[in-house]
């Protein structure tokens, strides 16, 4: 934290205690429960490991054909108890009344911005090994309030995003009441959570502002803009206190659908409390407010891979919080379990473009030519993908498949390789003998990110210069700066 923002909070800090000592009575806030306040933020600063986590160690098991996530949103009012929240006691009972025991695979808390060591202690280590770190915010600041809980392993991809728009300061709060959601790091964690050997999931828990206008929306973008960048291909669960509803039938498209509802379909999720049946004496579900009510949500969506669905959807009724938590069990199917075990560093395989329905051609002739023909997948358009160094050094990585980032070589029925060249409009041939440099390109995996590589999966191939090989309308191969519909080619393996 830059030096202005710090004065900035330590102005603001004591603006807010003149502030809440003038503006209440002795009984409403007492000086004792302001220390608490200012103590609480000021001790605790920045990212801090969390007490009980393990260390990630990848699965060695398979997912398998189908399986169950139980998982859980809680907002558990973490905040000083001058700002009527929490006590570490009572964090210690909501973790050993609703978290311990319940067999959750994945627990998202919001605004547990001070409580973090009670909840987090109560918890069983054995039930619950995973913890993402905490971040407790800066000086005068109480962090944003995000924990993950997770009985499988979390690999190092963990991200802490502070929303860049919000509404409400410490001046709103004491002038009318209003919450100063600008004075918290508001937000969104990312993390990987690693169900299975072959099984990750992208995993994102966020807690919004109260506003309702463009403040709002700018949370909504900034985050499904950060999904669609970093979530491409890969299975995704949603949580948070959304300080939004979705309301009856608000998730469905068309005239009705809430700006939440929205935002779920442009990011092709669907919500866990649409998936229910509301009829009386269903036993899958323990709802008082009806369809999708309330500000806390789940959502979900799969991939090639795995497809969610769910049938029980829960409020768990308790006294801590002014929040209920909201409970899902999802049913996964894992639709490549017959190929899951199987591990190839290399691949004979076409490569089709689905826009111009051509493959990748290496032209016999003596010119080594390189074109996208409307041919079948014969000699001349079969090519060996095979696996030159991986993407990522991370333990997660399987270094037995070719995965999303990882630098490929595709060599030819003659033994020629596909080269990027500098030239002549970024050209692509096949008169290579031996890989170097220009004959090597980074594969990215578009429909399933993290997986071996598997058949039908959409690819770009990124050239050394930094384009991307392109199929043009003239049946040439060369590269460009975009990955759009004459940049994808789909993966067809040899029989």
């Amino acid at each position: 934290m830059d030096n202005n923002k710090v004065k900035n909070k330590l102005l603001k800090s004591a603006f807010v205690v003149g502030g809440l000592s003038f503006s209440f009575s002795a009984s409403a806030i007492t000086f004792s429960e302001i220390w608490d306040i200012l103590i609480s933020s000021s001790t605790q600063v920045g990212f801090t490991g969390t007490v009980g986590n393990q260390g990630y160690s990848r699965p060695e098991h398979l997912s398998g054909q189908s399986g169950q996530l139980k998982i859980m949103a809680a907002n558990i009012k973490g905040f000083p108890e001058g700002l009527q929240g929490i006590s570490d006691s009572q964090a210690s009972l909501f973790s050993s009344t609703y978290i311990t025991g319940q067999a959750y695979d994945i627990v998202g808390l919001q605004e547990n911005w001070v409580r973090n060591y009670a909840v987090m202690s109560s918890l069983n280590p054995t039930e619950y090994p995973y913890r993402s770190d905490h971040f407790q915010g800066g000086i005068f600041s109480f962090g944003d309030g995000l924990s993950t809980i997770s009985k499988h392993p979390i690999n190092g991809r963990q991200l802490h995003i502070e929303y860049s728009s919000c509404k409400g300061t410490y001046a709103d709060f004491i002038a009318n009441g209003s919450s100063p959601d600008c004075e918290t790091e508001k937000g969104f964690t990312f993390t990987e959570v690693q169900l299975a050997k072959d099984l990750k999931v992208h995993f994102y828990n966020t807690h919004m502002d109260t506003s309702n206008g463009p403040e709002k929306t700018g949370q909504f973008n900034q985050l499904k803009q950060f999904i669609q960048q970093n979530s491409a291909g890969y299975p995704v669960i949603v949580m948070g206190d959304f300080n939004a509803w979705i309301d009856n039938g608000g998730w469905q498209p068309g005239p009705g659908q809430s700006e939440l509802g929205r935002w779920a379909t442009d990011l092709d999720l669907t919500w866990a409390c649409s998936q229910v049946s509301y009829a009386a004496g269903n036993t899958n579900i323990n709802d008082v407010k009806g369809p999708c009510k309330g500000v806390d949500h789940i959502a979900f969506r799969g991939n090639s891979q795995i497809s969610f669905s769910t049938n029980r959807y829960d409020e768990v009724h308790q006294s801590i919080s002014d929040h209920n938590p909201i409970t899902a069990t999802l049913n996964w199917t894992n639709h490549a379990a017959a190929y899951s075990s199987t591990y190839a560093r290399a691949h004979t395989a076409s490569l089709l473009n689905t826009h111009h329905n051509t493959r990748i051609q290496a032209v016999y002739g003596g010119n080594d030519e390189a074109k996208n023909m409307p041919a079948p997948a014969a000699e001349w358009e079969t090519f060996t993908l095979a696996l030159e160094q991986k993407g990522n050094t991370q333990p997660w990585v399987d270094h037995r498949c070719i995965q999303s980032g990882d630098t490929v070589s595709i060599r030819s029925h003659n033994g020629h390789y596909l080269r990027a060249t500098p030239h002549n409009n970024h050209n692509v041939d096949v008169r290579a003998g031996v890989t170097m440099s220009w004959e090597k390109f980074t594969l990215y995996n578009h429909t399933n990110g993290w997986a071996c590589l598997n058949a039908n999966d959409r690819i770009t191939l990124k050239t050394a210069h930094g384009k991307y090989v392109m199929a043009d309308a003239n049946r040439n191969l060369s590269a460009s700066d975009n990955q759009q519909a004459w940049e994808f080619f789909q993966v067809e393996f040899a029989r």
